[in-house]
């Protein structure tokens, strides 16, 4: 019922409902201007025809561009006008990892374990507390960790939330902000749903810093399934890291940058050599296609990923496949059970396609696989990314690559485990090849 009632008194109800009108207004004419003007028919197709050539000669991804002239050639007066209206990604210098060391990383392979160590290092906070989350839900997780934000701001500990309109726009009232404000803890909304061109554009990051040397992420937010509190398909499985240093001051710029603050610098000096990669939502050229591409190619012996959604473009697609081709042991985890049935049609026959250039993938059966790791040798990742065109392309993410071999192991190990309880991709029926015949030709609109 409060996922009801959030959705009716939020924003994403009167969005959704004007996006509805506005398809029928649009339907309305493309059956009837065609008829009623028909003289016009030219001057519309001369429009579309424009439309068409500023589509060809965008600085865009020609996955993006194919996506948009089929809208041109099916939507008669209406296709060029939702060209024009989809907004083009802001472009200039792509945002360089940072390059930087740890003092200490720990791997978690379950949420749950991962958060009982973030509610201890939130208790002893002592300057700082920043959370940046693409989801949070009210619920037995998030009061646990409200009731310390709620102390430490109490005690004069600069407390700070950033959450995703649209991911918690069922698991948020509308005024949250205001109720976090009255108990001393600053709050940002990511981007308000409303109709415009930049509501496809969220921040899908999960972040947590604590005084400037602490730092979690990885695949977990803040809601009840992914502690193991409530339990959605089965077994959430997820993952997250927690760094120590200068690691993780570079997680608290990050964050400082989407709130609208300085950041100061860290010290360098830590044992352990890592990489923090992040894109913002508005940005192009991307930072984590190309921390992740790279880590691909540079797998000599193992190449083991895990993504709950596999919908790679067609650099990513090149690259898995060359790995393998060139004698890497490339595995896919993938789920067996879908939370998004079109993206699962997708995820399956990317699958398919992999396999048949020696690519291995299986479906975790014992739940839903939500981590999104990466081990390349002695490498691993560790990030909120995605292997689907969303998150690298268009959202905003984050993650950290750490080169150490006893970490990249413990991530290894934790693969493993996933796999040894993970099945074959079944072969694709005649409904399943149809409908991805359709849905792969739209999945990169932005």
């Amino acid at each position: 019922m409060r996922k009801v009632r959030n959705f009716f008194t939020g924003r994403l109800f009167p969005t959704l409902l004007l996006l509805l009108l506005f398809a029928a207004a649009f339907a309305f004419f493309a059956l009837r201007l065609p008829v009623a003007l028909a003289p016009f028919a030219a001057a519309e197709r001369l429009f579309s025809f424009g439309v068409g050539v500023w589509v060809a000669n965008e600085d865009n991804l020609s996955e993006n561009k194919t996506a948009k002239l089929l809208l041109l050639l099916l939507l008669p007066y209406t296709g060029a006008v939702l060209c024009l209206c989809m907004k083009k990604r802001r472009t200039g210098d792509a945002a360089l990892p940072i390059e930087t060391t740890a003092d200490s990383a720990e791997y978690f392979s379950e949420g749950a374990d991962a958060f009982v160590r973030l509610l201890d290092d939130l208790k002893g906070a002592q300057t700082s507390i920043y959370l940046e989350f693409y989801i949070i839900a009210q619920g037995v997780l998030w009061q646990s960790v409200l009731a310390v934000l709620k102390e430490k701001a109490k005690a004069g500990v600069d407390v700070r939330v950033i959450y995703d309109d649209f991911g918690c726009a069922l698991t948020m009232p509308r005024r949250y902000p205001k109720t976090l404000e009255k108990a001393g803890i600053r709050c940002r909304v990511f981007r308000p749903v409303r109709l415009s061109r930049r509501a496809s554009l969220r921040d899908h990051r999960k972040i947590a810093v604590i005084d400037g040397y602490v730092a979690y992420t990885g695949g977990i937010n803040l809601a009840d399934e992914y502690a193991g509190k409530q339990i959605r398909f089965g077994h959430w499985k997820d993952a997250a890291v927690r760094v120590t240093g200068s690691a993780a001051k570079a997680f608290e710029g990050l964050f400082l940058q989407t709130f609208g603050s300085a950041a100061a610098q860290g010290a360098e000096g830590g044992k352990i050599p890592c990489t923090v990669f992040a894109d913002r939502a508005d940005e192009s050229p991307r930072t984590g296609i190309g921390t992740v591409v790279s880590l691909v190619r540079g797998a000599k012996q193992r190449l083991w990923l895990f993504t709950p959604y596999l919908s790679p473009d067609g650099e990513l697609l090149y690259a898995l496949k060359a790995a393998a081709r060139d004698g890497a042991d490339v595995r896919i985890a993938v789920p067996h059970l879908p939370d998004k049935k079109s993206v699962f049609l997708l995820t399956r026959h990317y699958a398919r396609k992999l396999e048949e250039f020696g690519v291995r993938v299986r479906e975790y059966e014992a739940g839903f696989l939500h981590a999104k790791n990466i081990v390349s040798d002695g490498d691993a990742a560790v990030s909120s990314y995605n292997l689907d065109f969303r998150s690298m392309r268009l959202q905003a993410e984050c993650g950290v690559v750490v080169h150490d071999k006893t970490f990249a192991d413990a991530v290894a190990a934790d693969f493993e485990a996933v796999w040894d309880l993970s099945v074959p991709t079944p072969p694709a029926t005649r409904r399943e090849r149809f409908l991805v015949s359709f849905l792969k030709l739209f999945a990169p609109l932005a």
